[in-house]
């Protein structure tokens, strides 16, 4: 039966029809993009296979270890060229760097962190003062080096300086990226011992209470410890303080979609159907690719007598989420198909069976080949 499903269809797959129907266009800062990998994706296995396999680390000259924090490049040595900073896209509110600026700041950076200051007490602060350099411009180099592809040792701890260096210096967004990276990607118990400087700046602006991003990261910390009322309150109580400053002018709410998801996640979890799938549309409609992801699966994982969200729609908005680049949308993908493929394999419908189960071969893998990050640690926001 399999086979003759196999060899009953020769047209091209539909998933990568729909996916690159007009829609991606390729571009040079789209390059290795999750949309452009889906749009350059082919059927050849061997090439599928080839595109999978990973890449072997170089290995490190033999003359000399790697190197450490202490023994970065000097200025005169550039890691890298103001060119690998062209393709860094400024794509969130007020980055507004050159991409020279950029490499100028971190080259300078890494060579005053690697020695240039050392035994100064406050040479960060003279670093920034000598240099002209603001806190949002740590901030800023830090985030976009991560549009650079594979970060060395040294780069990372650079990027990780850069952060704290924007942290010390009262730059509340670094504070709160650093919270919830480290919130995200570790137990909510680590926390405090992994930057405990950071971390007492952050409840400081908890207790404050007026800072709406700082409610949600500290929402999600209730969430993860299992204190679902509290976490709950928190996200509401995020939601009305920004309601309450948008009325005065303000509109300094970066992660309102992070709330509104995690809020709706909450209501799916005792079981509140109709408010999680609500929450979910809102965001969905806006165009939010965790919300798609969510809303796409919401019948699988809390199926009812009635589905809120048709095959048709629920590919649609997987499709959506797998072209913004979350990572469980394949699978997901995959098995909608899977499910749809034996639904019409129940009605007798030969044709429409073949291929569903061609797609759904197609969106595993892709998956498979895809190797995206676990979904918990992927940054939509």
């Amino acid at each position: 039966m399999l086979c003759r499903h196999l060899s009953s269809r020769r047209v091209p797959w539909r998933a990568t029809q729909v996916l690159c129907s007009g829609r991606c266009s390729p571009s040079p800062s789209a390059a290795r993009t999750p949309k452009t990998i889906i749009c350059s994706y082919s059927s050849d296995r061997s090439r599928m296979r080839q595109r999978a396999a990973p890449k072997p680390a170089p290995s490190p000259s033999p003359r000399r270890r790697p190197e450490t924090m202490a023994e970065s490049r000097p200025l005169g040595v550039r890691p890298r060229s103001p060119d690998d900073f062209k393709l860094t896209t400024p794509h969130r509110e007020g980055f507004t760097l050159d991409h020279r600026i950029v490499h100028r700041i971190y080259s300078g950076f890494l060579n005053a962190a690697s020695g240039l200051h050392q035994g100064q007490k406050h040479w960060l602060s003279e670093f920034a003062k000598e240099n002209d350099i603001k806190p949002q411009d740590f901030y800023e180099v830090a985030l976009r080096m991560a549009d650079l592809g594979p970060l060395s040792q040294v780069e990372h701890e650079s990027q990780s300086r850069m952060l704290d260096s924007a942290s010390e210096l009262g730059h509340v967004p670094a504070t709160l990226h650093i919270i919830r990276t480290v919130l995200y990607g570790r137990s909510p118990e680590n926390l405090q011992r992994s930057c405990p400087r950071a971390y007492a700046r952050f409840r400081t602006l908890v207790a404050e209470g007026r800072n709406p991003d700082a409610l949600t990261l500290e929402g999600k910390l209730y969430a993860l410890r299992g204190e679902r009322d509290q976490a709950a309150a928190l996200f509401r109580r995020a939601k009305d303080v920004a309601t309450a400053a948008v009325a005065h002018g303000s509109t300094g709410f970066q992660w309102k979609n992070l709330c509104q998801v995690e809020l709706a996640k909450l209501q799916e979890a005792v079981g509140a159907r109709q408010d999680a799938y609500w929450e979910y549309r809102a965001l969905a409609d806006a165009g939010d690719a965790e919300a798609c992801y969510y809303l796409g699966t919401l019948d699988a994982r809390m199926p009812g007598t009635v589905r809120l969200v048709h095959e048709a729609e629920a590919r649609e908005l997987l499709t959506q989420a797998a072209m913004a680049g979350y990572p469980a949308a394949p699978t997901a993908l995959a098995d909608l198909e899977t499910g749809m493929y034996d639904q019409a394999v129940a009605d007798g419908h030969k044709d429409a069976a073949a291929g569903h189960l061609l797609d759904a071969q197609e969106w595993r893998n892709l998956a498979a080949a895809w190797k995206m990050r676990d979904p918990k640690n992927y940054e939509v926001y």
